[in-house]
């Protein structure tokens, strides 16, 4: 392991073979866990009715203006300019760079359905990080109880992490690397 896009992603629901990408927050790291620049963009979904569906507005939900959005870049677009971004700063092997996340299983079966729906391979390396299996352990050796959840929230207030604007993909990235850092030092 290389590198970590650490990505947050905003959708119009839950299910990443029907629903679309709205926002797109991703901050590279090193080996490290030096950050090596950060992307950020709103992503114009095809069916922008779906994040409506089941009564909800799940646009207010993660602060985003449906206006904004149908003038957002078109998810292909968003796609090759978070592999251009990447690739400005790594170079072109992009299999060595792991997702990672909160619930990052969530954002790469997003990103996977997304790359597949233009006809591209996936190109990053298929393991994936998340932040809560990092806190649990953490919290476990520290306490020697599993912690009773392991939602962002929770994570960031047992790590004195801030999150600005839960929900947004930007923040909530943003969110979770500080968190990272914070149980990766053993505090």
């Amino acid at each position: 392991m290389e590198y970590l896009l650490a990505v947050d992603l905003e959708t119009t629901g839950l299910d990443p073979l029907y629903n679309e990408i709205t926002q797109v927050g991703a901050i590279l790291l090193d080996n490290q866990l030096k950050e090596l620049g950060s992307f950020e963009s709103l992503v114009r979904p095809e069916h922008i009715e779906r994040g409506f569906e089941g009564g909800k507005d799940i646009y207010k939900y993660s602060h985003l203006n449906v206006d904004d959005l149908k003038v957002a870049p078109t998810t292909d677009k968003v796609l090759r300019a978070l592999e251009t971004f990447v690739r400005s700063k790594i170079g072109f092997e992009l299999n060595k760079v792991l997702i990672f996340g909160q619930n990052s299983k969530f954002d790469s079966a997003f990103l996977e359905s997304a790359f597949k729906k233009c006809g591209w391979k996936y190109p990053f390396d298929f393991h994936i990080i998340n932040l809560e299996s990092i806190y649990v352990y953490h919290q476990f050796m520290k306490t020697g109880k599993l912690p009773k959840t392991v939602r962002l929230m929770d994570i960031c207030k047992k790590a004195g992490i801030k999150n600005e604007q839960a929900h947004s993909a930007m923040a909530d990235i943003r969110a979770t690397v500080d968190a990272l850092k914070v149980l990766c030092e053993g505090k």
